[in-house]
């Protein structure tokens, strides 16, 4: 990047790797108010988006080359559409007061008719409500009325959900993380939410005790980020059984 790019930039909140491995995509709390792309092999910054004073809590990719990037603090819940290029916005939607926007997911659904695919945005929301989006179109996304109730599932609604990672049988990986303001006590959840949806919260596979951020699938693991000061950890999961097979403790050093 070039010197001084980032010496105001703070606190990364979104990452994002494209499906093609050629763009990594940032987001950032504090400091400049944009979303960044980066060439994955040197780091250098070939492009930015401008969220015009509104935090970037979250950003997903498809294999079409659209970029999608959830509000945070200071915007409206909202879910901008913009292309890999990030030089415009395709469609800004979505927006739901009080909420932010916490974790998005990209699902890719082929038809059993061998038509064109579909694509699906789920979104988790600080009201604890996830949402299920048709961005087939993506000048033109809809709710998916054939997920929840008109394409909400509310069986968690009012805990903080956080990341969403979806796999590839419908599971829902979902991070919730909580904060007690009198102790500053951070705790949470990893829930494992199978694709009928139960409506009885008490019956979701989940891992408490853990104060969960965001999380990512590769191969058949899931990975779970922590934030809970010093003792921030990451975890790893055998996904579908959520048993915890490593956990490590934060770099303490600046890592280069």
């Amino acid at each position: 990047a070039p010197p001084g790019r980032f010496e105001n930039t703070t606190s990364l909140r979104a990452l994002e790797l494209s499906p093609d491995a050629t763009a990594l995509y940032s987001g950032w709390l504090h400091g400049p108010q944009m979303v960044w792309r980066h060439d994955p092999s040197s780091g250098a910054v070939t492009a930015a988006y401008d969220m015009g004073g509104v935090q970037a809590n979250a950003i997903a990719t498809d294999d079409r080359g659209y970029v999608y990037i959830g509000e945070g603090d200071y915007g409206a819940g909202r879910i901008r559409i913009t292309p890999s290029a990030l030089d415009s916005t395709v469609k800004s939607f979505g927006g739901k007061d009080g909420t932010e926007v916490e974790g998005l997911s990209i699902r890719k659904e082929l038809p059993a008719t061998g038509d064109l695919p579909n694509y699906y945005l789920y979104v988790t929301r600080s009201d604890g409500t996830i949402e299920r989006y048709d961005v087939t179109d993506p000048a033109n996304p809809a709710l998916d009325p054939t997920f929840g109730t008109g394409g909400v599932y509310d069986a968690l609604a009012g805990e903080p959900l956080r990341g969403i990672e979806v796999a590839g049988d419908g599971t829902m990986f979902v991070a919730q993380r909580d904060s007690d303001p009198g102790t500053n006590d951070r705790s949470g959840f990893v829930y494992a939410i199978p694709p009928t949806l139960p409506t009885d919260p008490t019956t979701i596979p989940a891992y408490d005790d853990i104060a969960a951020m965001d999380l990512a699938l590769y191969g058949d693991l899931l990975y779970v980020t922590t934030y809970d000061g010093d003792s921030s950890l990451v975890f790893v999961f055998d996904d579908h059984r959520l048993k915890c097979v490593q956990e490590g403790q934060r770099p303490t050093a600046d890592v280069e």
